[in-house]
């Protein structure tokens, strides 16, 4: 029986095991920071000592089965240890084993090495050690709960159990390059050569996806130079991070992830990498941090990275990765070569996209390339938060953003020039013209009330490109009589996601009048280069699928448990719908068997159906298997005959994660040569 998101978490509690789960589940993100367990003193144990006593109590009288001991040390290492330590849970396990350790003294030492590292909050604890009580103990010894909390809280405090030690840090360069040789390998791909580390014992590496070039393998040099065969996982083209997984069987040394927040200007670093396919070292500086391209934070180092250590680690001095080697900067906009610019990703961006990409989120860039001859060695500056790119020349400042990245400014080297990106909100009932007139009012009310300043609007003009609209405003301006009178063109557009996301844009560009002729290129192509690129991703249901040009994002419920993508003139749907089998016992062909079932059910209420195949096996979608149904189809005399196609798949991570999709797409007959391209891009796109 499949069940919908929400009937399987209802039914996921009304187990032992589960209902223990839930609890987990349910407050595990919370930082509460004090909560006392229920009718317990402040002046007793704390609530993590308390929930100790609480699982010793009851495993004393044979309470705990050995799934519930398993199900809280599992949840534990996978929810909370491996996030904080990055270990795999092999590793974890083997670090807190001991010989003749029993499940129930695994248990305690996961979770006192869990409290070591404040993963715990004292609501978690509260919450855990409360259901215990309740539950398990007070309803077999047939005290009341307050009567067990009472003789638990006159426990004497036991003695910390000693948890394994880390290896001693490094100290010199020659220590950090000699602890992480073997974590740094070649990689090679349909792009070329780029460089990886290693941060587990189980075989996940590191690189940049530029690296990977969406290939689904590649080759792999370690440092003894033997040449494997590697999976990539999953690739976030934004933030430009790709995972690989090595093939198992192998003993591995990888390199530790630090703390890039730590990272201070004038920090000694080390840049390791295959630079033109040689292994190389090279050290230097951190030169500046917090420096932002397009919401990714990244270091600026004076190492030398070259072509070749794109992906690579910047170590700091005790050893720790801080960030993953980029690029650097070669040129000004004029073509005067300058040295020891380069950038490193900050590793905690890796972090918090870690677990996505190695459970196979792949989060793709749509948008094009800069063009030929002078954007050639440009900046691309992306914007997470509103789904946006710009090209910039090189060496121009573009790390400055404002206001949540509603306000991206780019400045040039000789500061003649200067680029803005706005996010502005717009009222979801305006039109492109009202926006564009509202923009237009601002700068007027600007120029009243700099009577110091000047500010004139000299165009207002509304252009319509294929498949692009916007308004461009040509104005002067003069903000203080001591910085210069600029040329300043600004489109205002927007989003073409509005009004779903109620949002527009301005773009500007201003050039400082006696700067025009050599910047009236510049000026043009910077503005030609602005691009929204479309994706929906669901981190809940972690599934992500790509949005066509003229397509919207028109409905999302339950955090993605339902997503419906529409033509902006209608005509076809696209719609992911994520359901749950809480018993985890359904195969591929047992969720398209029921998918079938209900498609038939629905089906005899419609005015017409034509099935054309029903659960044919396809092959390779997003490099797993799926089912796709085909048929013709009128749901009703307000709908078109379409044609549709269904895909049915269950999750990466089943059966750990029992979610099955079911990708429903249809395009109106009549509308085919219109919408159906897009419509089967978009399917083939869908990652989950």
């Amino acid at each position: 029986m499949i069940h919908s998101a929400r009937q399987g978490l209802e039914m996921l509690k009304k187990t032992v095991v589960g209902a223990t789960l839930f609890i987990l589940m349910s407050v595990t993100a919370l930082s509460i920071a004090s909560a006392s367990p229920s009718g317990q003193a402040d002046t007793g144990p704390d609530s993590f000592t308390f929930l100790i006593f609480a699982l010793s109590d009851a495993d004393r009288r044979g309470l705990l089965s050995d799934d519930l001991i398993e199900t809280l040390s599992d949840y534990v290492i996978e929810n909370l240890t491996i996030p904080y330590t990055f270990e795999t849970a092999d590793e974890v396990k083997d670090r807190l084993s001991e010989q003749g350790q029993t499940s129930f003294e695994l248990l305690i030492r996961v979770l006192t090495d869990a409290n070591d590292h404040d993963l715990i909050s004292d609501y978690l604890a509260t919450e855990l050690a409360d259901f215990l009580v309740e539950e398990f103990i007070a309803s077999q010894t047939g005290e009341t709960p307050e009567q067990v909390r009472e003789r638990l809280s006159r426990q004497p405090t036991p003695t910390p159990t000693a948890m394994p030690t880390a290896t001693p840090l490094p100290s010199t360069v020659t220590e950090v390059v000699k602890n992480a040789e073997k974590a740094v390998v070649l990689v090679e791909s349909s792009g070329g050569l780029g460089t990886g580390f290693i941060i587990d014992a189980g075989g996940r590496l590191i690189t940049n996806a530029h690296v990977v070039a969406r290939d689904s393998r590649v080759l792999i040099q370690m440092h003894d130079e033997t040449i494997y065969v590697a999976d990539v996982l999953g690739i976030d083209e934004i933030a430009d991070l790709a995972v690989v997984q090595l093939p198992p069987g192998r003993l591995l040394h990888p390199v530790p992830l630090g703390d890039s927040s730590l990272a201070e200007v004038g920090d000694e670093v080390v840049a390791m990498g295959y630079p033109l396919g040689f292994k190389t070292v090279t050290t230097g500086i951190v030169s500046a941090t917090n420096v932002t391209f397009g919401g990714v934070e990244h270091i600026q180092t004076d190492s030398a990275i070259n072509p070749g250590n794109s992906g690579g680690p910047l170590l700091n001095s005790v050893g720790h990765v801080i960030g993953i080697n980029v690029g650097k900067f070669e040129e000004t906009a004029s073509g005067r070569p300058v040295d020891n610019i380069g950038f490193a990703i900050a590793v905690n961006e890796l972090k918090t996209r870690l677990s996505d990409l190695t459970a196979g989120l792949s989060v793709l860039d749509h948008t094009p390339p800069p063009v030929p001859g002078p954007n050639t060695g440009w900046m691309r500056y992306k914007n997470g938060e509103y789904g946006y790119s710009i090209d910039v020349p090189p060496v121009w400042s573009f790390s400055m953003e404002f206001d949540d990245e509603k306000y991206a400014h780019f400045s040039s080297s000789d500061s003649q020039a200067l680029t803005e990106v706005r996010a502005y909100d717009v009222p979801d009932s305006f039109s492109l013209r009202e926006f564009a007139e509202q923009r237009r009012d601002a700068l007027n009310a600007t120029a009243r009330a700099e009577p110091g300043g000047l500010l004139e609007v000299k165009t207002f003009e509304r252009v319509d490109e294929t498949a692009d609209e916007y308004y461009e405003i040509g104005y002067r301006y003069q903000p203080t009589p001591d910085v210069c009178v600029s040329d300043v063109t600004e489109q205002v557009r927007l989003s073409s996601l509005y009004p779903t996301k109620s949002y527009g844009f301005g773009i500007s560009v201003s050039v400082c009048e006696d700067s025009l002729e050599d910047y009236v290129f510049d000026r043009d192509a910077i503005m030609g280069t602005f691009l929204e690129w479309n994706r929906y991703a669901s981190s809940a249901y972690r599934y992500s699928i790509n949005i066509a040009p003229n397509w919207v994002l028109s409905t999302v419920l339950e955090s993605g448990a339902t997503a419906v993508i529409s033509p902006l003139d209608g005509g076809g749907v696209v719609a992911v719908e994520a359901y749950s089998d809480p018993e985890d016992s359904s195969t591929l062909d047992d969720f398209a068997q029921w998918r079938a079932g209900q498609l038939y059910e629905e089906a005899e209420v419609w005015e017409e159906f034509e099935p054309h195949f029903v659960n044919k096996m396809r092959e390779q979608v997003g490099d797993r298997e799926a089912y796709i149904t085909a048929y013709t189809a009128r749901k009703s005399s307000r709908h078109c005959l379409a044609g549709y196609i269904d895909l049915i798949a269950l999750s990466s991570y089943y059966p750990d994660n029992s979610t099955g999709f079911v990708v429903f797409t249809g395009v109106c007959l009549f509308l085919m040569d219109e919408l159906n391209e897009d419509r089967l891009e978009m399917l083939d796109s869908f990652r989950y």
